[in-house]
């Protein structure tokens, strides 16, 4: 990155000059006419300098303003990937048989965020009940809903009740690429150009077939020689202000993605490759946390921390809370120690640290503050969590894990 001179320096650089062509001028006199001058001079230099290096700046993506990055993108033909909708193929609504419901005809409510969905499938309703498809009306992360949730109609027409039931998450919301995202697609096309169908090939493919793709898994040789397993996520991408804000987190993407992303594949893949992409399996990871309370602390203390709790939750709700956290940033196919070949691991010590990010109440030796955003916790263990025994606990190349149950033990 170019370095360029600040106002404050160009001014002392005129004004030395000055001096020495004519020493008589005094250069602390503020209302000399030489000393404004000198202002005005270094005032516009540094406009010109500042031009300079946004245009340096811009020039390499690495450096680029999120402005430039765009233009970037339009050289690459790679754009950013925009905000999009949830959608769900079950919400079962229920009502006076034959009664007829038309696409765009009902709007629900998601109490809990203030979200709204709107129908895109119609029908009559026969035994009481009528399943339809809806899509949230504005984009987001924030729009996912994980299935079992109730729902409910904003003015229902005759014959339908007010309550409906989500049977199928609402998945594939997601939010506006981070600049640090786009900005790292793009180095990785201008290192790494297409090569005739390698793994990041397959890897951009993904990203291309459609919008909603946030993260993607290559794995070669997935079902023997000639075959790559792509595994897809959509929805959440920001963990930490999901969990914070207490937003739901749905990142399997819905089978309307999959086989948009599956007909791209098989569109511009190498015709000798057999490429299959699937949705991770969530699996339910329950575990157990000992730990020791700060001074004045209690399981049912609520830390004032409108930053870090803003929901109010109780310490034991909070220490749950940071497990869950840890257990969400555990990639597809897990953590991999020591090799890149399968399994990977959910990692006992990696669900420590980040508690201890989160809570922990000791103190830093040299900033002299806590190490903890919330500091609640003198002391935190997470045994080990091995099955049949073992530090860690191994999963396979197609899982992905969230909270199960999570035991909050005091005294480690």
């Amino acid at each position: 990155m170019a370095n360029f001179p600040l106002p404050s320096q160009l001014q002392t650089q005129y004004l030395q000059i000055l001096q020495s062509i004519k020493p008589s001028i005094n250069i602390n006199d503020l209302n000399s006419d030489f000393v404004i001058r000198g202002n005005v001079f270094a005032a516009f230099a540094s406009g010109l300098y500042g031009d300079q290096a946004k245009t340096y700046n811009d020039t390499f993506i690495s450096s680029s303003s999120p402005q430039g990055l765009t233009l970037h993108g339009q050289d690459l033909a790679i754009p950013q990937l925009q905000a999009t909708n949830a959608t769900s193929t079950g919400v079962t609504i229920s009502g006076t048989n034959g009664t007829t419901v038309s696409p765009g005809d009902l709007t629900f409510l998601y109490n809990s965020t203030g979200i709204t969905y709107t129908n895109t499938t119609g029908g009559t309703i026969s035994s009481g009940t009528l399943v339809v498809s809806v899509q949230s009306t504005t984009p987001g992360a924030i729009t996912n809903i994980a299935a079992p949730a109730t729902l409910t109609l904003i003015a229902p027409p005759n014959g339908i009740n007010i309550s409906a039931s989500l049977t199928v998450s609402l998945a594939g919301g997601s939010d506006l690429e981070s600049t640090d995202s786009y900005r790292s697609r793009l180095l990785s096309r201008l290192q790494m150009p297409p090569a005739g169908g390698n793994a990041t090939d397959i890897r951009n493919f993904a990203f291309d077939g459609d919008p909603s793709v946030r993260s993607v898994i290559v794995i070669p040789f997935a079902l023997g020689l000639g075959t790559v397993g792509v595994y897809i996520l959509t929805g959440s991408t920001d963990i930490d202000t999901a969990v914070t804000q207490g937003q739901s987190i749905v990142r399997i993407p819905s089978q309307s993605v999959i086989n948009n992303v599956q007909t791209y594949m098989n569109n511009h893949a190498p015709l000798t490759m057999c490429v299959s992409v699937y949705a991770p399996t969530e699996i339910p990871f329950s575990g157990t946390v000992y730990v020791d309370l700060a001074a004045g602390i209690t399981l049912s203390t609520i830390p004032n921390s409108p930053t870090y709790n803003p929901l109010g939750l109780t310490v034991s709700q909070l220490i749950m809370r940071e497990y869950g956290r840890a257990l969400y940033k555990v990639p597809v196919g897990g953590w991999m120690l020591g090799s890149a070949s399968p399994p990977g691991y959910i990692v006992a010590s990696y669900i420590e640290q980040s508690m201890q990010q989160w809570l922990s109440a000791e103190v830093d030796p040299v900033s002299g503050l806590t190490i903890g955003n919330i500091p609640i916790l003198a002391d935190i263990r997470v045994p080990a969590i091995g099955v049949p025994s073992g530090t860690n606990y191994a999963i396979t190349s197609n899982q992905i894990v969230a909270p199960g149950t999570i035991n909050v033990v005091l005294g480690t």
